[in-house]
């Protein structure tokens, strides 16, 4: 090798490192002077220490920048029931001041409850927690011992549905307890005062806890046609006094014929008479037996009336066996859908059932207007009825017009008869 070889060699080699140490030194140098990445390599680690001072500290453009995000470790698991983008999240803390009981959703299937929560002085939130097995956030269980503790928590990713704005706990939202000094106000759940059935006869309205042996009625379930659950009657007794109770469908579980209870939160209407009522925050939980008064029968009878006039009524139910309401045909329609239970059926297979709404007059020549249903007419005229009813009305409209010495028995609510009886004279 010549000497002009090793010179030129020598050259392109000082040349190198000079664009090397340019590069490691001027850092913040504009994109558009600095070579292509195509065709320049970065330098390694050795010429990068080879032309750096150790003694000066790092600069923030010699630390290696990650284009991805730090990860994250989660403490909750699953994702939310209403989309991200769709809904919003939220943190509350405060105390647990109401369960509701359990329910399912009739749309989607899904069990959930809701919950009563304290976030300020004077303020609560209802959240609904949808049901998800062996997830302790959404078990009412805990709901239950924080109400009965009450202890502070903080319920972290509550989600709200932008429509409704109904909040959510889900799997994607977690509950913790809280120190005193998290929550700046005191929890206002109260010990219940427990009312006596005779104190709650004489008023008019209001919540109350009531202790009592709770017996159903013999009455069917019925479903009142704005309300998608269900209703059966019953009484309460104590010691002194009884009451009718309506229980709504989501508490039936919780409620056995001939046992002692302790009902919180029963609302008090007037509707045919004073009647307590479950609601969404009702609780139930079983005490132990005591001495309770007798339950007599009380019915509001009309005895031995004038019956003044009657209109029969025969229509169309809907043939679910669950259902049974009314239908509303329009003329010439083959098909119909019932507006209770919102199943489609053939007009023809539609069954039949029939009503009769009587005028009477008592002694005192006070007018009464009633309903009498089907079950009362067949156990007095016999179950055939219906079938005669159809070919010709007028014949049993005479029987009814024609009735004597009969006592009409109404139920609690005052219009719908319940049974009709022949009077009986006691010596």
């Amino acid at each position: 090798m010549d000497k002009n070889q090793k010179k030129s060699r020598k050259k392109n080699s000082l040349e190198s490192e000079t664009k090397s140490n340019k590069f490691t030194e001027e850092p913040n140098k504009p994109d558009d002077a600095l070579p292509s990445t195509s065709t320049v390599e970065a330098p390694d680690s050795s010429m990068k220490e080879k032309f750096s001072d150790p003694s000066k500290p790092k600069r923030p453009s010699d630390t290696p920048i990650s284009t991805t995000p730090k990860k994250v470790k989660r403490e909750l698991y699953g994702e939310l029931g209403v989309s991200p983008s769709k809904s919003k999240s939220s943190e509350f803390i405060g105390y647990v001041i109401g369960v509701s009981a359990a329910r399912k959703s009739t749309t989607s299937g899904n069990s959930y409850f809701d919950i009563e929560f304290q976030t300020g002085e004077n303020e609560t939130k209802q959240i609904r927690v949808m049901v998800t097995k062996d997830y302790a956030p959404t078990q009412r269980s805990l709901y239950f011992r924080l109400k009965n503790q009450a202890q502070a928590s903080k319920i972290k990713n509550i989600s709200m549905s932008p429509d409704s704005g109904t909040y959510f706990i889900n799997r994607c939202s977690s509950v913790e307890n809280c120190f005193p000094h998290e929550c700046q106000f005191s929890c206002k759940i109260t010990e219940h005062k427990t009312s006596k059935i005779s104190e709650i006869l004489n008023c008019n309205e209001g919540i109350f806890t009531v202790n009592g042996k709770f017996l159903w009625n013999e009455n069917e379930v019925r479903s009142p046609s704005s309300c998608s659950q269900s209703i059966r009657d019953g009484n309460l007794l104590d010691e002194a006094a009884s009451i009718p109770v309506s229980i709504w469908e989501e508490h039936f579980p919780e409620i056995k014929d001939g046992s002692f209870y302790k009902f919180t939160n029963l609302k008090l209407r007037q509707f045919g008479g004073a009647t307590l009522s479950t609601q969404r925050f009702t609780e139930i939980s079983e005490v132990k037996a005591f001495t309770v008064c007798e339950l007599t029968p009380k019915f509001n009878v009309i005895c031995c009336p004038a019956i003044l006039n009657c209109d029969l009524n025969i229509y169309p139910v809907c043939n679910n066996v669950q259902c049974k309401r009314k239908l509303n045909i329009p003329a010439g329609a083959t098909i119909v859908s019932c507006g209770n239970c919102q199943r489609k059926l053939l007009v023809k297979n539609a069954t039949v059932d029939i009503n009769c709404a009587v005028q009477l007059e008592e002694i005192d020549e006070s007018v009464q207007n009633v309903t009498v249903f089907r079950k009362p007419l067949e156990e007095l005229f016999g179950k055939d009825l219906l079938k005669t009813a159809l070919s010709d009305a007028n014949p049993l409209c005479e029987k009814i017009l024609s009735l004597q010495n009969h006592d009409f028995y109404r139920a609690k609510r005052g219009i719908v008869v319940i049974k009709i009886q022949k009077h009986t004279n006691e010596e």
